[in-house]
């Protein structure tokens, strides 16, 4: 039984719920609580603020202001970039006219010093300005950049401007509104503008126990762990997404002067170089192997003559001053790598280590699809007698008579290559020792091959003219379109496999 307080309490109690609106019910929105003008969550930090259209008007003039300020700053750049440009040509050419010069059996031995002398003066000249073009090209690159969020920002600005005016009551903003204006503000370095989307900071995984006394360590031991996390010999083509790869650029400033130190900004030349801007690349010199691409949409570098030959090999060879690894791809079989050697003599000075490679293999070719990725899992074998050797115990291996009929084009490929690397072999010290032996690189052809985790070994890639429609069946179960990539050429260790491991392989598999 209730006593009179009781009662009196629970009678307020249900007037009360009587009096709240019911769940099935949705209260009426005003036409001011619209999304950007009314916001529902308001973040204290950023509370909505009235903004007047003439204020709006006033930021998209300074921004224009801005622009144009931008846009006569990149000319100036642009119009430095290619005297620059012109400057690194030139010196490509005297250095050409030198080393032709240096090769003619005539000249007298009074002006071999003096040209040798030129020839180190200009390669010091060719560093500087292939440094400067770099510096250049990372401004423009910062310019395009500003210049691109400014006319998003103006649009945006615009927009808003056209909103205020169709609008009946003074609508409210938040930096949120604002997406293109704070994007500019955080590339410029500006910090009025919050993110238009803040990331939700997330507890890392939990993977294990977590070391959080390495700020602790010595320098010393700080820049040893630094540079062991640094990555091996890579392959580099164009693409400069290979920086993407080098983890250490992002992670602190010590970090990224070790890799400051270590590493070089090689040029990238584009298809469009030196017309269009180019790209650069963090290249270890001593370690990592450039790959340029001598083929074109349309055709060959050794489609072109005289001048434009030349000029097109300082296009394709620019930048790589510092480089002592090149890899050169193009059609070993159709055409003659021995004109490429006055180019690169006048534009790689440093180099150690000549690669030549069939195209075919190359999958960043503008023939053959998608750019090629510079990364562990790539690596170039010597085409020899050893290769060819363990190759045609394959073919005899083969039981089936079509794919054997089929397997023949690439054995006789294969075998054309190993003849052509011979002589590569023995022209390229000829032409060495016509020159002095100041330039003395040694030459390597090969074959590019890739890492096979399911069968557990490499594989070559693919040869022009060893095809068959149907596919050659491999070790990992899949089929390939050529006989010479369908196999393992190489065991895990990278040690390239011979005869006598094919057979003690043959012997195991009839036990």
């Amino acid at each position: 039984m209730l006593t009179e307080d009781e009662s009196s309490r629970d009678g307020r109690k249900r007037k009360h719920e009587d009096a709240s609106p019911q769940p099935n019910k949705i209260a009426k929105t005003s036409d001011r609580d619209t999304p950007g003008s009314q916001p529902s969550d308001v973040d204290p930090e950023d509370p909505p603020r009235i903004i007047s259209k003439e204020a709006l008007a006033m930021v998209k003039d300074q921004l224009i202001q801005i622009t144009t300020k931008n846009q006569g700053m990149k000319a100036t750049m642009q119009s430095m970039r290619e005297t620059v440009v012109r400057e690194l040509m030139l010196i490509m050419k005297t250095r050409r006219i030198v080393l032709e010069q240096l090769g003619r059996p005539d000249l007298e031995e009074g002006m071999r010093q003096p040209c040798r002398d030129l020839l180190a003066k200009r390669k010091l000249n060719m560093v500087t300005k292939e440094d400067e073009l770099i510096r250049l090209e990372k401004l423009l690159g910062d310019h395009e950049a500003v210049l691109e969020h400014a006319d998003s920002a103006c649009v945006e600005l615009e927009e808003k401007i056209m909103a205020i005016e169709k609008a009946q009551w003074s609508p409210t903003f938040t930096s949120k509104d604002f997406p293109q204006m704070a994007a500019l503000a955080r590339l410029t370095g500006g910090g009025n503008y919050q993110n238009p989307t803040p990331a939700i900071i997330q507890p890392p995984p939990e993977t294990g126990p977590s070391f959080t006394l390495f700020s602790k360590f010595p320098l010393e031991i700080r820049l040893q762990i630094w540079e062991a996390c640094l990555p091996g010999p890579r392959i580099i083509t164009h693409d400069s997404k290979h920086n993407k790869s080098l983890s250490l650029l992002a992670a602190c400033r010590e970090s990224r002067d070790v890799i400051k130190a270590k590493y070089s900004r090689v040029l990238s030349p584009g298809p469009y170089f030196p017309l269009a801007a180019t790209s650069f690349s963090y290249v270890n010199p001593n370690i990592d192997t450039v790959v340029r691409d001598l083929t074109f949409q349309h055709g060959s570098l050794f489609d072109l003559d005289g001048s434009a030959f030349n000029l097109s090999c300082f296009v394709l060879f620019s930048g790589l001053a510092k480089v002592k690894n090149l890899a050169l791809a193009f059609d070993l079989l159709h055409e003659n790598g021995g004109e490429l050697f006055g180019p690169l003599q006048a534009c790689c000075p440093s180099l150690q280590t000549l690669i030549l490679f069939p195209s075919s293999q190359l999958r960043g070719s503008t023939r053959h699809g998608p750019r090629l990725s510079g990364c562990d899992d790539l690596r170039f074998i010597d085409i020899d007698s050893n290769l060819v050797d363990f190759v045609r115990l394959r073919w005899d291996c083969c039981r089936d008579r079509l794919l054997k009929r089929k397997a023949l084009r690439g054995l006789a490929t294969l075998t054309a290559l190993n003849g052509t690397a011979q002589q590569y072999s023995n022209v390229f010290p000829q032409y060495i020792e016509q020159f002095g032996q100041a330039w003395n690189p040694s030459i390597r052809v090969c074959l590019l091959t890739s890492w096979n985790a399911h069968a557990q070994g490499w594989q070559t890639g693919y040869l022009e003219m060893d095809r068959y429609s149907k596919g050659f069946p491999g070790e990992d179960g899949n089929l390939y379109r050529g006989f010479i990539e369908s196999g393992i050429v190489c065991d895990a260790k990278g040690e390239l496999l011979s005869r006598y491991d094919g057979m003690e392989r043959l012997f195991r598999e009839h036990i």
